[in-house]
């Protein structure tokens, strides 16, 4: 699922916060690509990385249109409860401590790909596994 391979990829591009990390481009697009190249790139310039993984409980919920569907929408109470940021010296970072996040991604079909084209995920308890 590309929504998944974005989650992926967007894990091991912050370990070294990496806007330029081949696997991005690969899931996704748009608004979705600018979001986190974006980021990325701002941690790298402040030298900031993560570790730590994200448990997903993703889910399609819509696709359209039903015969041959070329876009879909995905759902994730995504939990972050073990990620987190800290400095490339290993210095700590202020942040969140994490939780449960909704996510919701939109993808399409475009060249015999599905590719993310936007994503806006929630504050920690916005939802509930």
């Amino acid at each position: 699922m590309a929504y998944m391979g974005m989650q992926a990829a967007f894990a091991a591009a912050g370990q070294t916060s990496n806007p330029d990390h081949p696997d991005l481009r690969k899931y996704t697009t748009g608004a979705a690509l600018d979001l986190f190249t974006t980021a990325l790139a701002k941690r790298k310039q402040e030298g900031v990385i993560s570790r730590g993984e994200t448990v997903n409980h993703a889910k399609v919920t819509a696709v359209s249109p039903a015969k041959a569907p070329t876009k879909a929408v995905v759902e994730d109470c995504m939990d972050t409860s073990k990620t987190e940021l800290y400095k490339a010296n290993g210095g700590p970072v202020s942040q969140d401590k994490g939780g449960f996040r909704l996510a919701l991604a939109n993808l399409e079909l475009a060249n015999g790909s599905w590719k993310v084209t936007d994503l806006a995920v929630r504050g920690v308890g916005s939802c509930k596994p």
